[in-house]
């Protein structure tokens, strides 16, 4: 009887711990994205964003200084996390996508010590406050948690208006993701709230190197974005998914 009972626990406790394993909670936009091996959520991290009318007011009225405040809260509180094995040719890298994480020290620590963060790339292009004292949080962050290169670029404007300027964005991500596949180590790709040039970048990898289709590239940025429909897009851009759809994913592939 006692042989007979512990061989019933022994599967019992096997069959619980493989269906908890197999549930384990993935990250809730990264949903949308066809994956073998989904990513698991980061402890201390929050995976969703909020469309907050506040930060809207304070832009139409102008006043930086409120709107670098409400700011602060908004990309503290939702860090917006998402990512994917990328398939380079040079082999696999984990990425993951979020916004600014200098508010949220704890989520930062977990990417680096439980998800081996080594890099982040920051592709925000400062527009509305000084973004100076924020990069220097998020550095200093980064370094005492064990990070090792921290990458900034500054001048993408994804915003453009002319094929010159739409051309400059290209080769612009162009050399961003070749950062990201020769670097060493997993990394975090961010601009400010994570929804549009972090997109734009994510979204061309997921295309270009996983051969993701187009409509599961859109239902994840339109999640990370914060879209309900037609009428209520959130922060969703038409223009970045033409600017995705349009990538020419053979400059990725020229060594030059």
């Amino acid at each position: 009887m006692h042989y007979i009972l512990s061989v019933f626990l022994f599967f019992f406790f096997t069959f619980f711990n493989t269906i908890s394993f197999a549930t384990e909670k993935t990250f809730k936009c990264s949903k949308f994205l066809p994956q073998q091996s989904p990513l698991s959520v980061v402890e201390g991290c929050t995976d969703f964003t909020a469309y907050e009318p506040e930060l809207g007011v304070a832009i139409d009225n102008n006043d930086m200084e409120t709107f670098e405040i409400l700011m602060r809260f908004h990309v503290g509180r939702y860090n917006n996390l998402g990512g994917i094995i990328a398939k380079f040719p040079s082999g696999i890298k984990t990425i993951y996508r979020s916004a600014m994480l200098s508010e949220d020290p704890k989520c930062l620590w977990n990417l680096v010590k439980q998800r081996d963060v080594t890099n982040i790339i920051n592709v925000y292009k400062e527009k509305h406050f000084d973004m100076t004292p924020w990069i220097k949080r998020e550095k200093d962050l980064f370094r005492i948690a064990g990070g090792k290169n921290y990458l900034h670029f500054d001048n993408l404007d994804y915003k453009y208006k002319t094929p010159k300027q739409k051309e400059l964005l290209v080769d612009q991500v162009t050399e961003i993701i070749h950062a990201i596949e020769n670097s060493e180590g997993n990394i975090v790709i961010h601009c400010l709230g994570g929804e549009h040039l972090t997109s734009i970048v994510f979204g061309t990898i997921c295309k270009c190197f996983n051969e993701i289709p187009m409509e599961s590239i859109i239902e994840e940025y339109k999640c990370h974005a914060v879209w309900e429909s037609e009428n209520k897009p959130g922060g969703y851009v038409e223009k970045n998914v033409e600017f995705i759809r349009d990538f020419p994913c053979a400059k990725l592939f020229n060594s030059e």
